[in-house]
């Protein structure tokens, strides 16, 4: 059920849930196959993982310095 015309619906802001009562997808189908389409959501993946990912600084001498 692939189409060009399908994805310019997601783009223009239809809702998941309407999406997929129009194609008769289970959402899991629907995320599966068109997520990459949903403006967005590749930047909060992305934005998510960095947060998960990227190491607080810490700096030593104050931890030394509170075992004290």
């Amino acid at each position: 059920m692939r189409s060009l015309r399908i994805p310019p619906i997601i783009v223009a802001g239809v809702t998941c849930r309407d999406f997929r009562r129009m194609l008769g997808h289970s959402l899991a189908i629907l995320m599966t196959t068109y997520a990459h389409y949903i403006p967005g959501t590749q930047d909060e993946a992305a934005r998510v993982m960095d947060n998960i990912l990227t190491p607080i600084p810490i700096d030593l001498r104050d931890l030394k310095s509170e075992k004290r």
